[in-house]
């Protein structure tokens, strides 16, 4: 996600529109976010959190003129990214410092989750008939 501001001055910030500043409100509100996720009973809760902050200033005495966050978001049965990233775009700071949110497009789609519950470990050959149509 990201935001767009004007640099100038500090001595003068009152000139510019400081990034950093217009993203806070967004972090709050992402934070928020975070404690109503969904829930599955099997998989457990879907999470978010900011990982990473990056912003742009011409130097250390200007106000930033942009601020990029990156948010790891794991989604739980139910959820979609589209979903994900539609909570994360209705969010009230996100419109009001028109935040552009978008997703890291991947070369591959990411690996399959694997339960480790005993019910699904126990019995390989009742997993390998399910997954595999062919299998003995």
């Amino acid at each position: 996600m990201e935001v767009q501001g004007v640099s100038c001055h500090g001595s003068a910030p009152e000139r510019g529109d400081n990034a950093i500043f217009k993203m806070a409100p967004v972090l709050t509100e992402l934070e928020q976010l975070s404690h109503k996720l969904g829930d599955d009973e099997f998989l457990g809760k879907g999470t978010l959190t900011v990982s990473e902050i990056f912003f742009t200033s011409p130097s250390r005495c200007a106000v930033a003129d942009s601020c990029a966050v990156s948010i790891d978001r794991r989604l739980t049965w139910g959820e979609t990214w589209e979903g994900a990233l539609e909570e994360i775009r209705a969010l009230p700071a996100v419109k009001k410092a028109a935040a552009v949110v978008s997703m890291y497009n991947y070369e591959r789609p990411p690996g399959p989750a694997w339960s480790t519950r005993p019910n699904a470990t126990s019995r390989p050959g009742k997993w390998k008939r399910t997954t595999s149509p062919s299998a003995p």
